[in-house]
């Protein structure tokens, strides 16, 4: 077990030998002696990686905003066209009122017709009334008026 621990031990001391060298800006390998590595050019291709992800990143945030108008402009569309339908419906209905109306009213006109027609004479009745009218000849009647008055005048001749 003793063995385990040295070689457990050496491993530890020489993972932080490496984590020194690469804070101090050398590389190693194992085995090997460590070497400088050009900081600058580390820190270059950080930043360059650094602003290709925050321009993404505003890319992102400038479509997730257009996508965002987008959806309010689609919002206000859609609310507009449903206030328009609700008022055309309402229309709607206020005409389709006015003409049940008109049924019930013509209905109600119609029963009053049929009644009316039923009440009235028909064609066998008036017929018959116009035949004791040529029999009687009421045009050859005289009133009771014309009667005194031609009395009236006869007895003054």
């Amino acid at each position: 077990m003793n063995s385990k621990n040295a070689k457990s031990a050496k491993k530890r001391s020489d993972s932080k030998k490496e984590g020194l060298a690469l804070k101090s800006g050398l590389k190693t390998k194992q085995g090997e002696k460590p070497e400088r590595v050009d900081i600058k050019r580390e820190l270059n291709g950080l930043k360059k990686e650094i602003n290709e992800l925050m321009r993404r990143i505003r890319m992102l945030e400038e479509r997730q905003n257009n996508l965002r108008a987008r959806i309010n402009i689609v919002d206000q569309t859609l609310l507009r066209n449903v206030k328009r339908l609700d008022n055309e419906v309402l229309h709607i209905n206020d005409e389709i009122r006015e003409i049940n109306q008109g049924f019930k009213d013509i209905s109600d006109k119609m029963k009053k017709l049929v009644e009316n027609v039923e009440n009235s004479a028909r064609r066998e009745d008036v017929e018959i009334i116009k035949h004791y009218l040529d029999f009687f000849r009421p045009l050859d009647f005289v009133t009771r008026k014309e009667v005194e008055r031609i009395i009236q005048e006869k007895l003054n001749r």
